[in-house]
């Protein structure tokens, strides 16, 4: 481990790394994270450009000897279908992971659901009901349970607009 001096004499310890995704090599990007406090694993979503244009996620669970364990990758939505990654978030009312994303159609969310068995579950495709070409981004208000969306209204002179919403079902 090597150690990070941050302000204040803090010191950060960095493990060695390991690839959540290395099949066939590629491009990757739009990589996101979110913790699940509930099942003490981080959930990674990713965009695979090339060869497939494809988003996965995957589930990783580090130990109390920091060694990693990684699940997936799990496709998310038709490969090919030229969607980004723009943001996770955990709802830990519902203990779900939140994913929205863009493609040419729309901005749209899916839920994450870790399992014990370090699997993910990819809920079903929601459209979310706003309209524009910016990254919206997502924040969970715990003291109201509600997933916050704030995104620039390009149908409103461009202003920052947030929506919010609380989440039922996967």
């Amino acid at each position: 481990m090597q150690d990070y001096v941050a302000a204040g004499n803090n010191n950060i310890g960095f493990y060695s790394e390991t690839n959540i995704q290395s099949y066939y090599g590629g491009d990757y990007t739009a990589v996101r994270a979110a913790y699940d406090v509930l099942q003490f694993c981080t959930v990674v979503a990713y965009r695979w450009n090339y060869p497939f244009n494809t988003m996965y996620v995957s589930s990783v669970t580090v130990n109390a000897n920091n060694n990693y364990t990684v699940s997936g990758p799990y496709q998310i939505g038709t490969q090919g279908a030229a969607n980004y990654c723009e943001n996770t978030v955990y709802d830990s009312n519902s203990n779900l992971v939140h994913l929205s994303y863009k493609r040419s159609t729309g901005k749209y969310m899916r839920t994450l659901t870790q399992s014990g068995s370090n699997s993910v579950t990819v809920g079903s495709e929601y459209t979310l009901p706003f309209t524009t070409n910016g990254i919206p981004l997502m924040t969970f208000d715990s003291n109201a349970n509600s997933l916050v969306i704030s995104y620039k209204d390009e149908g409103n002179s461009n202003y920052p607009t947030v929506i919010a919403g609380v989440v039922s079902g996967s």
